[in-house]
């Protein structure tokens, strides 16, 4: 009988893990989603605008992507 309780806790806690850490890689993926459309668009626009000098300035976009990503996976 304790065993069989244990036994069930254990599997509440995989499974609340399992969850959590599907939570996170939607996070993480939405976030990528959001860069690379935010990244995309301000390059976009630029071309347009005839700035190319400024390209390097679109290249913090992904730099702070990568940056939080980094955050994401240690934590």
């Amino acid at each position: 009988m304790y065993s069989e309780y244990r036994l069930e806790i254990l599997k509440q806690e995989i499974q609340i893990i399992n969850n959590t850490f599907g939570r996170l890689d939607q996070i993480i993926f939405q976030t990528k989603d959001w860069t690379v459309v935010t990244w995309t668009g301000s390059v976009a626009l630029l071309l347009k605008e005839g700035k190319e000098e400024l390209l390097v300035f679109a290249l913090v976009i992904p730099l702070f992507f990568w940056i939080s990503h980094v955050r994401w996976v240690k934590a």
